[in-house]
């Protein structure tokens, strides 16, 4: 006596349809010479309809309002707004099943829109050749869509991409621009991000745990020398702080910090016709990209060289 059990084989059924319509409507103000407000708001209806029976069919009417004021007086130009949005979730996420090293993550045909609540405000300042701006911001993301692991093995990781409890993110961006001279300029910018999931309901493993590929600080600063007469010359460097690869913040899916140097140099060779030589890496840093957990690096040193043709 023989007994068995059929497995089915495919092909299986995947994917679906989804139909977004919109309105959106804006208003602005000026109260002053210095003084503007802004008003807006945008309507949207999504349907999403998957190709298998008997996944649900989803349909969300949703509004998304914002508000917004700026204020400027001689040398300084400040601004606040606050917002209200929604984000649904994507085809890949509803119905795309994706591997990757020994990590796969499953769709989720049951996922809702996320939902952003969130304030900023910010400042600008001039003085002569140089110029400042410094914005802070506070979001919260409820419901967020996150691979969230199920299991885990030393061989293999189930994730599923679900809605999340809370995310609270607020930061800090700093950019500066000078002039040096009339053919040299510097800029800079940096980002101090603090971004950790806060609930406790939907998903208990990810309480207080930092968001994944979401650095403390990251930015870049450069240098750029243009006389038109002869060439344009840049670079730059790109760095960022350590980072989690994976939602529980394994320490074996620690993204290490980095620093990359880049440069390029460009002239005109005709009305229209621009040649450039361009370096990415310069020193040929190794440095991480994803953790899965075979270890992803990102590009080696790279050497560009080619025109740009441009015409009005």
């Amino acid at each position: 006596l023989v007994s068995g059990v059929n497995t089915a084989s495919g092909p299986f059924v995947s994917g679906g349809t989804e139909r977004v319509a919109a309105g959106y409507a804006r208003a602005s103000v000026t109260a002053t010479d210095g003084l503007t407000f802004e008003l807006g708001a945008r309507a949207d209806r999504w349907t999403s309809e998957p190709q298998d029976s008997a996944q649900p069919a989803k349909t969300v009417n949703f509004v998304s309002p914002r508000g917004a004021v700026a204020w400027r007086r001689g040398r300084y130009q400040m601004q606040a707004s606050a917002y209200y949005a929604n984000r649904t979730p994507t085809l890949n996420e509803l119905h795309r099943r994706f591997a990757a090293g020994n990590a796969v993550t499953n769709a989720n045909p049951l996922l809702e829109p996320e939902t952003l609540t969130g304030v900023e405000g910010g400042v600008l300042t001039q003085f002569a050749r140089a110029s400042i701006r410094a914005t802070a911001f506070y979001n919260d993301l409820d419901g967020a869509i996150a691979n969230v692991t199920l299991t885990q093995t030393p061989t293999q990781i189930i994730r599923q991409r679900q809605n999340s409890d809370t995310i609270h993110a607020k930061g800090v961006e700093i950019e500066l621009d000078t002039r040096l001279t009339d053919a040299l300029s510097f800029n800079g910018q940096v980002v101090l991000t603090s971004s950790h999931f806060r609930g406790s309901v939907a998903t208990p493993s990810l309480k207080d745990k930092d968001v994944p590929q979401v650095p403390v600080f990251q930015g870049g600063f450069g240098l750029t020398w243009a006389e038109p007469r002869w060439f344009t010359a840049a670079t730059q460097v790109r760095f960022s702080g350590e980072q989690f690869d994976d939602d529980l913040n394994t320490a074996a899916f620690t993204l290490g910090s980095y620093a990359v140097w880049d440069a390029n140099v460009s002239r005109a060779i005709v009305r229209g016709l621009n040649a450039f030589v361009a370096v990415e890496n310069i020193t040929d840093t190794e440095y991480d990209t994803g953790r899965t957990p075979i270890r992803t690096v990102g590009w080696p040193r790279t050497v560009r060289v080619g025109a740009r043709v441009s015409w009005q």
